[in-house]
């Protein structure tokens, strides 16, 4: 290991870890499933006729599995961004948690409870501790200036 992933405390590698694995073969999962079925059913009835609503479902669909496949390609630079201690990968996820933690207010205000706590609590332990913890403002901030 160089000097650079040394001085990155465990708990940011292990973000980084959810990042460049878990996230990005979740979002690139998700995309490549999504592109094979709205593709398929386009295709399917490209010769037939299809209802408008059906139509625009489908590629409306398409363009959610190009955008996870984008986030995917995101997550794993932010990942790998991460376990460099690179400042703009740690902002990056402060925002995306930020996110988060108003996604989990909106999800309690339409009546979903616990998906509304559990990603405030979430969002909010990882963003918390990127924001907060000396250790990690140290080690982000004693590499050279990126």
């Amino acid at each position: 290991m160089d000097e650079e992933t040394k001085q990155v405390p465990v708990g940011v590698k292990i973000i980084a870890f959810l990042y460049s694995i878990l996230g990005t073969g979740v979002f690139f999962g998700f995309g490549v499933v999504g592109m094979f079925i709205s593709l398929r059913e386009l295709l399917s009835n490209a010769g037939g006729t299809i209802a408008s609503e059906y139509a625009a479902l489908l590629i409306l669909g398409l363009v959610y599995s190009i955008l996870s496949i984008g986030f995917a390609v995101l997550c794993f630079f932010i990942g790998r961004g991460l376990f460099r201690a690179k400042r703009w990968a740690r902002i990056t996820v402060i925002v995306i948690q930020t996110v988060g933690i108003l996604f989990g207010l909106f999800y309690i205000f339409k009546g979903n409870i616990f998906l509304g706590i559990e990603s405030i609590v979430i969002s909010g332990i990882i963003g918390g501790y990127l924001l907060f913890s000396r250790r990690v403002k140290e080690a982000f901030n004693n590499i050279s200036l990126q």
